[in-house]
């Protein structure tokens, strides 16, 4: 489920690129819808990711499913942010795509916390028996 979650999202953020490319050629309409399918495809993405981290149920993929939750709000308010431009409101889309930009930025550094300590988790358990010096299993012949 978070491999399939993480695809989805990848192709929401590879459509926000090509938007994004529309945007600086001069096709800011096309762009901006274009960006806004994008950020919905990569919510969708995100969410499915957070089904996926809750599954396993420890503490640190729980604080995955939060980041992965607050990506997925943060690409939904990116997205009414570029609904707006499309509608001239220029101010309130640009904040928009700002709040939204940002909430996706502290949903990433929960995510990184969260698979960071794991991973240090997963070495201290590889080598919480062994000792600079210490081989308990090793067998020494003389």
């Amino acid at each position: 489920t978070i491999m399939v979650g993480s695809w989805i999202q990848a192709a929401g953020n590879i459509t926000n690129t090509i938007a994004t490319g529309l945007e600086k050629e001069g096709l800011e309409e096309e762009g901006h819808k274009l960006n806004a399918v994008g950020s919905v495809i990569q919510s969708i993405g995100a969410q499915i990711e957070t089904t996926g981290s809750l599954e396993e149920g420890t503490q640190l993929t729980n604080i995955e499913a939060y980041g992965n939750e607050l990506i997925a709000l943060g690409a939904l308010i990116d997205g009414s942010g570029n609904v707006a431009l499309l509608n001239d409101k220029v101010i309130l889309g640009e904040q928009l795509l700002l709040f939204g930009s940002w909430i996706q930025v502290f949903g990433a550094i929960l995510i990184v916390y969260a698979l960071t300590n794991a991973k240090r988790e997963e070495e201290i358990e590889d080598h919480s028996e062994y000792r600079y010096g210490y081989y308990p299993n090793k067998q020494f012949e003389w």
